[in-house]
């Protein structure tokens, strides 16, 4: 198998997480096949930290913006590009693309693939508020989830999403049809490379 990098862009609660979830238990039935996963918000969330900062939304919707602003649009980028290249697996998954910077990166990288995850509005907000994850999120209202959707790094994911994306997945149902249609992603596209 050629390395293979693929790119996820989707809105939070899309199921990039679950996407992720469902290509490791795939790939681990296949010994030839290693799975790396890198995030671009966990360089956000090693800088929180390192900084002493609360690691909630707005924390790592604002720490890009600075870095931006200081060190270049495509900063964020380099650094993802620069571990993807260094990462000696097999397929790569590059989880949370949102700037076209990151789009123009992945598509350098060779053999590449991007997969916008989506879902309705709604749905995405109860499933935020049902996994918790980052601060915050159990208690959001919907009006907050929907303000943090328009935030000058989320803003451009549908964008990216539909004018880039190679294939686009419809997250709006039960984890077992949404674990069907990544196992129909993998064999077509990874497995018999059409």
């Amino acid at each position: 198998m050629i390395k293979t990098y693929i790119g996820l862009v989707g809105e939070a609660g899309s199921g990039k997480g679950t996407f992720v979830k469902i290509m490791q238990e795939i790939t681990a039935l296949t010994p030839t096949i290693t799975l790396g996963h890198i995030k671009f918000s966990g360089i956000l969330m090693e800088t929180a930290e390192r900084w002493n900062l609360p690691i909630n939304r707005e924390t790592l919707q604002k720490i890009p913006q600075a870095m931006r602003e200081k060190f270049g649009a495509n900063v964020l980028s380099r650094a993802i590009e620069h571990e993807a290249l260094t990462l000696n697996k097999k397929m790569i998954i590059l989880d949370g693309i949102r700037w076209e910077t990151d789009v123009k990166m992945l598509q350098t990288l060779p053999n590449n693939i991007l997969i916008y995850l989506t879902a309705e509005e709604k749905i995405r907000f109860e499933r935020l508020k049902k996994r918790g994850e980052r601060s915050g999120e159990t208690t959001m209202t919907f009006e907050q989830f929907r303000e943090e959707g328009r935030a000058v790094n989320e803003i451009l994911i549908p964008h990216i999403g539909k004018n880039w994306a190679h294939i686009r997945i419809e997250n709006n149902g039960t984890i077992e049809e949404f674990e069907k249609k990544t196992k129909e992603f993998y064999d077509t596209v990874i497995k018999n490379g059409n």
